[in-house]
């Protein structure tokens, strides 16, 4: 996060929890733009550097991939603490 973004923050921590609402509703409220939050990873070099080490990671070991079911299963029992087990 920049300086400017750090320095901001602080001050609307600062800011009654009304004001804080206000502003976290407006920020919300923008559009996504998709295309050019694509484009920014595709441009990150490290980024591309650890998406290419996964990807080699997947094609030396893929016994090591599990589906997701299991993936959900998973995460469901972790954050859920079992609560939900059913549901998709």
């Amino acid at each position: 996060m920049s300086e400017t973004a750090l320095k901001l923050l602080e001050q609307i921590r600062a800011l009654p929890a009304e004001d804080q609402d206000l502003i976290a509703e407006e920020l919300a409220d923008r559009p996504f733009d998709e295309a050019a939050e694509a484009a920014a990873w595709e441009n990150d070099p490290d980024f591309q550097a650890m998406l290419a080490e996964r990807l080699q990671e997947v094609a030396d070991h893929p016994e090591r991939l599990l589906d997701g079911d299991t993936v959900m299963a998973e995460a469901r029992a972790r954050f859920c603490g079992g609560r939900g087990a059913n549901r998709p």
